[in-house]
């Protein structure tokens, strides 16, 4: 069996163990169905609240209303980004 023939939320969870941005870029390039798991903004959001205090959540979602963004539209793949540099 190959990762791929696994459920999608197996999949999902293997994927919350990885932490570096590159690493879960790449496993999304192996496949259509990695790609698809990959570009949920649920796998960002939790992976946000497994790497990152409340408070640095909050000044990332802060910073994104200052621009006219709203708690609805938050871009988690971007805050990932931001708060893991």
């Amino acid at each position: 069996m190959t990762v791929t023939q696994l459920p999608y939320d197996v999949v999902r969870h293997i994927l919350l163990f990885l932490c570096s941005q590159r690493d879960l870029v790449n496993a999304g390039e192996a496949s259509v169905e990695m790609q698809a798991v990959v570009s949920d903004g649920s796998l960002w959001r939790d992976l946000c609240s497994a790497h990152f205090s409340p408070q640095q959540r909050a000044a990332a979602n802060y910073c994104l209303q200052r621009r006219g963004g709203s708690s609805q539209q938050i871009d988690w793949f971007d805050t990932y980004s931001r708060l893991y540099r």
